[in-house]
């Protein structure tokens, strides 16, 4: 009786893994096939993922491949996609996908739950204006601990039901009080500064001299040779843009929508 219940119990152990759900959000947030970041930098960033993605119950994942053609895609958006059904990411998740071959980027917000509420267009692309002049520079480590970093802000803002738009950023709000805080501490100054002009257009004095010699009253003294000697000079410099530079403010991304989600991609 005792050899029955144990087989019985094994049985039912066995039929009940199969009714458990095939699909497991892949755990794996951080991956790093070219060798950019050393292995103790992508324990670190899969860690930081994780807690994360825990947090928010959602997906945070990087990806770091050669290229995406060898793969057959046309596109690196596709490949994303891709990377999405075949590697099992969580339904609900942000990509950060690299391909160095050709130096792309592609930022992944699925359609489902918390990411494409917080990754619309807009906030996908003031993502990639914090992560591309890192990657620009070779600083990987750095771009993907910022991409989890403000995708991790960004996430907040959404839950808070104030997601990044172009009505609702943060960073242009702080700016709006900041200019008008300067303003206001700017009104005592420019009221000083026109009672100095007045004063000034009052008072009776000669203007001052280009050159030397012009102080020298006539007659007063004769000179064989005289030169104007400066001590100070002044150099403008205008900087020279390359082909790739991102702008800061908004670079040249290219925002598209798939099948499984939205798309803001370009290169580094």
């Amino acid at each position: 009786m005792k050899r029955l219940s144990i087989w019985l119990f094994s049985l039912f152990a066995f039929f009940g893994t199969l009714l458990l759900p095939l699909h497991a959000d892949n755990q794996e947030y951080v991956i790093d096939q070219y060798g950019l970041i050393s292995e103790s930098e992508v324990e670190s960033l899969n860690a930081l993922a994780a807690s994360y993605s825990r947090e928010h119950d959602v997906g945070l994942y990087i990806r770091v491949y050669d290229d995406y053609y060898s793969h057959g895609y046309n596109t690196i958006e596709s490949y994303a996609e891709s990377i999405f059904i075949n590697e099992q990411l969580d339904d609900d998740c942000l990509l950060l996908l690299i391909t160095m071959a050709d130096r792309s980027f592609d930022i992944f917000a699925s359609y489902d739950g918390k990411c494409h509420e917080a990754f619309g267009t807009y906030a996908r692309e003031k993502l990639a204006d914090d992560v591309v002049p890192y990657m620009s520079d070779g600083d990987f480590s750095g771009a993907f601990r910022k991409f989890l970093n403000v995708a991790n802000e960004y996430l907040n803002f959404a839950e808070n039901g104030t997601p990044v738009t172009p009505e609702n950023d943060p960073e242009v709000k702080a700016g709006k009080r900041g200019m008008a805080t300067a303003i206001t501490f700017s009104i005592p100054e420019i009221i000083a500064l026109v009672t100095c002009l007045g004063m000034r257009s009052r008072m009776k004095t000669t203007g001052i001299k280009t050159e030397a010699r012009e102080y020298i009253a006539k007659d007063g003294l004769r000179l064989t040779a005289n030169n104007d000697i400066f001590l100070h000079r002044t150099e403008t410099r205008t900087r020279i843009h390359r082909d790739n530079d991102s702008g800061g403010g908004g670079g040249s991304y290219h925002s598209s929508s798939g099948s499984f989600g939205s798309h803001t991609s370009g290169h580094f």
